[in-house]
């Protein structure tokens, strides 16, 4: 494993990952059933993903060619794509809805999903037809012990519906204007200077190449999201030999901040050259990102809200690649991700339709498009949504896919396309339907509200004491177990040395449960909190003969490594 990583780093390859070995030949498998899954992930190969073609479900892998017999015995379809050598790189590439594929691609076509194709290709040529038009996603290896995990829900299915509109919701679509929206947009593309370190500047490109100018964006970005209060980092990696730079920001949750919702897109653009202004793709996605940070950031929510600007999504979606393989091998608990791409173009006078792109293989992806389809609708919004339940592999959201975290993409209609895609004519004056591009955002923001648990109740304190029912004597280390029926939770907490204890929680209905060895356990139910309130309960414990087992608090975490990471 050693030597794979090393020449990958001799390739420059996008994310330090294990890779593609030299004395592996790669194979396309028809799987049938989650058991063919289950023994996949024991054999001694390396996974590449998963697609669909139009009759059946497939996975990509490699394996050394002494060692194929074990297909033989999984008893599934396959065959040999490429014999491995040193330095190859293998691309999807998809069409443009303007210009099919060239033929001398389609001549050394691998295999074909139901939207692209795989191909050898070399960087260079997978770059060349990146700048054409044509979107590209590099081929990477991913853990095995993807390929047996089950695709998680959409917390408890759902449950986020929206029945009517909630006015606090709506409060916060208000808050998208088109003067912001405008001068954001400008901002990123270089109608007029930006305040970068204090210092004056013009973005005129964010082409991944570009490195100083992309890093300034990049820079542009994390001042934006620092201003606002918000944990930010930016996550680097390497991208064919250059630094790149990912923008992540992060609103914690206040009742379960393990729980993460993402809002994304990618900051980079094309063309190579300067001018770059690229409005559409995707300076429109990020101000989106960046208004939903603004907006939601002055709200309390109990999940975590992490608004992410990927780097290098034009290079094969490099950035949101090396921050899924982050996110999965260090266990987090990602429920789902809205990536924004392209979502400003829609041509004077046509219908505003817009795409939303599902992945068939993940069903909660398919139940978080639904929920966007019923926000645009519930809110009265001016788009017409459809939902591609066999969605498009060609933006950052696909990167999530490959780990199954729930995760859409938020789009402009293939049928309306933008003729000044990947060009230096992608400006903000370019643009012939501002308030098309405005309901966009106010839908990724909406989703990003109803998802990410807003805790409209407010917060309360719960306290008392805890006394020997005969003695009237203070209890220190009674465990106290706080539940909340309607959001799911139950917190915990020990009386001091005085027998008292002080709990803060959401406003609502709680149920309190007492244990110490020795005493009776008592419960108490239906204790209401208002918000701003302390409601005190104070609690008398009878001795007796009554054991427990008395746990900490913790947060249940798998430490040993995930099969297939570092």
């Amino acid at each position: 494993m050693r030597n794979i990583v090393l020449i990958l780093l001799s390739l420059g390859v996008c994310f330090l990952i294990p890779g593609y070995s030299s004395g592996e030949d790669l194979y396309q498998l028809a799987i049938s059933s989650g058991n063919d899954l289950q023994t996949i992930g024991e054999l001694p190969i390396r996974y590449f993903g998963r697609f669909q073609t139009e009759t059946e479900d497939n996975i990509l892998i490699s394996i050394d060619p002494l060692k194929t017999d074990v297909l033989d015995r999984l008893k599934s379809p396959y065959r040999k794509l490429a014999t491995a050598s040193e330095g190859k790189t293998f691309f999807w590439i998809y069409p443009n809805p303007r210009k099919s594929l060239p033929d001398p691609l389609l001549s050394v076509e691998l295999a074909r999903d139901r939207e692209g194709i795989l191909v050898d290709i070399s960087r260079e040529e997978a770059e060349r037809l990146s700048a054409e038009g044509f979107p590209i996603r590099l081929m990477v290896s991913l853990p095995i012990g993807i390929a047996s995990t089950a695709p998680k829900s959409l917390m408890g299915g759902r449950k986020g519906w929206v029945a009517s509109p909630k006015p606090v919701i709506q409060e916060m679509m208000g808050q998208v204007t088109e003067s912001q929206v405008y001068t954001y947009t400008g901002d990123l593309t270089g109608v007029w200077p930006v305040t970068i370190g204090e210092t004056p500047y013009t973005i005129s490109t964010r082409n991944s190449y570009r490195t100083a100018e992309i890093q300034k964006a990049g820079q542009h970005l994390y001042e934006f999201y620092k201003k606002l209060g918000l944990e930010v980092a930016a996550e680097e990696f390497i991208c064919w030999d250059t630094l790149q730079r990912n923008i992540v920001a992060q609103k914690k949750g206040s009742v379960f901040p393990e729980r993460i919702i993402a809002i994304t897109s990618h900051y980079d653009d094309m063309p190579n050259s300067i001018p770059a202004p690229g409005a559409d793709d995707n300076a429109s996605g990020t101000v989106g990102v960046m208004l939903a940070a603004e907006i939601l950031s002055k709200y309390d929510f109990g999940r975590t809200l992490r608004f992410i600007n990927f780097a290098a999504e034009e290079q094969g979606l490099g950035g949101s690649s090396h921050h899924a393989w982050k996110s999965y091998c260090s266990g987090e608990d990602l429920e789902a991700v809205i990536n924004l791409d392209m979502i400003a173009w829609n041509t004077a006078g046509s219908l505003p339709d817009m795409e939303i792109h599902a992945s068939p293989m993940i069903p909660a992806s398919l139940d978080l498009s639904e929920l966007l389809q019923n926000i645009i609708e519930g809110y009265g919004l001016g788009l017409v949504p459809s939902i591609n339940k066999s969605g498009s592999g060609r933006s950052d959201h696909a990167s999530f896919w490959g780990f199954q975290f729930p995760a859409l993409m938020a789009t402009e209609s293939s049928k309306d396309f933008n003729p000044n895609y990947h060009s230096s004519r992608d400006t903000l004056s370019s643009f012939e339907n501002l308030n098309y591009y405005l309901d966009m955002i106010k839908a990724g923001v909406a989703l990003v509200a109803h998802l990410g648990g807003l805790v409209e109740e407010g917060w309360g304190y719960l306290g008392g004491k805890v006394i020997q029912a005969e003695t009237s004597e203070p209890l220190p280390n009674v465990s106290i177990t706080i539940q909340n029926p309607s959001w799911g939770y139950a917190l915990s907490t020990t009386t001091d040395g005085n027998g008292r204890y002080n709990q803060r929680v959401v406003s609502g209905n709680h149920s309190l449960t007492y244990k110490i060895n020795g005493y009776a356990p008592k419960t108490i139910s239906e204790v209401l909190v208002a918000k701003d309130e302390t409601v005190t309960r104070d609690v008398s414990l009878l001795p007796g003969n009554f054991y427990s087992l008395i746990y900490l608090p913790l947060i249940i975490k798998d430490y040993a490594p995930k099969k297939g990471c570092p």
